[in-house]
């Protein structure tokens, strides 16, 4: 999955680790027919046996146990989710937007999924379609510092510099907040070369000098 880069060297996209990261953050993603009894166990079995192909990077054998697992509970969203996140590893991007947006119908509050929709979307070229997802990730969870860069090189490559700086502000701001200082060094960096007189810019150095 390659052309994604952002406009300035060494900074692409904040993609593939969040997809890389996601295993151990699977359990309670949505409704998933929980009072099926033994046949959510079955599935849910399926599910974590795909998991386990999935850390070996063995991403057919993964789809093939998540299919299981959506065949027999098509609820069960993390089921969607985790699938979408595989296809995304095969460069199947139309396939992962796909799985990504059954995951986001089932499970519309998860700031994940919509995040990773948005990465999904990006690599179809489908650029308002990956802004909105990024949007509706952000949302829910405000503090999401990946949703909030990759819409900022979004607004950046359609020329909306002001909310390009506002969104790397924010991303600067929670890195600061954090205690990751180099990161949020970088945001400025960016900053400034987006637009140097931007009072993001001010507002950002002032907060790291504090």
């Amino acid at each position: 999955m390659e052309g994604l880069a952002s406009k300035l060297p060494g900074l692409g996209k904040v993609c593939l680790p969040t997809l890389l990261l996601v295993w151990s953050t699977v359990a309670g993603a949505g409704t998933d027919g929980q009072g099926a009894g033994g046949m959510y166990q079955e599935a849910r079995a399926f599910l974590r046996n795909g998991q386990t192909y999935a850390r070996n990077e063995q991403w057919q054998a993964a789809i093939a146990l998540y299919r299981n697992a959506i065949d027999i509970n098509p609820r069960l969203a993390d089921a969607h989710f985790l699938m979408g996140v595989a296809y995304a590893q095969q460069h199947r991007p139309h396939a992962s937007v796909q799985a990504l947006k059954r995951a986001t119908q089932l499970n519309p509050r998860s700031a994940r999924a919509f995040y990773n929709l948005g990465v999904a979307y990006a690599y179809t070229g489908n650029l308002e379609q990956e802004m909105a997802a990024y949007k509706k990730a952000l949302r829910l969870d405000p503090d999401h510092i990946s949703a909030h860069y990759n819409l900022a090189t979004a607004y950046w490559a359609k020329g909306q510099d002001r909310q390009a700086c506002r969104n790397f502000y924010e991303a600067g701001r929670l890195y600061e907040r954090a205690g990751q200082e180099r990161q949020a060094g970088e945001m400025l960096a960016i900053i400034e070369q987006v637009a140097p007189q931007s009072k993001f810019r001010h507002r950002l150095a002032e907060l790291m000098r504090e």
